[in-house]
């Protein structure tokens, strides 16, 4: 059981480092794009182009990430509710 546990935090760490740092960048640099603030450059076209889909990835990079924080806390709920129970030794049946 505690390698599940394991699992759950490495995976958690993970999602946050690959996916939920940079969610965030994409969803502040989407909301920044779809607000017209392009950080000083000129921007020429529809902005809302590129923004809505960035907001979206960031989103989804998010998403990702809580789901792993909520799979890590579900196995561990799991493992202390296993600790819990005890194993109780069945005698072997008389012939």
């Amino acid at each position: 059981m505690e390698d599940k546990k394991k699992l759950g935090m490495i995976l958690t760490i993970v999602a946050v480092l690959l996916c939920g740092c940079p969610g965030l960048c994409a969803l502040s640099g989407g909301v920044l794009f779809a607000t017209g603030r392009s950080l000083g450059a000129e921007v020429t076209g529809n902005p809302e182009a590129f923004a809505i889909p960035m907001i979206c990835v960031g989103l989804l990079g998010i998403l990702l990430t809580i789901g792993a924080g909520v799979y890590w806390f579900m196995q561990s709920r799991k493992v202390k509710e296993d600790e819990s129970l005890e194993d109780i030794e069945v005698p072997d049946p008389i012939e």
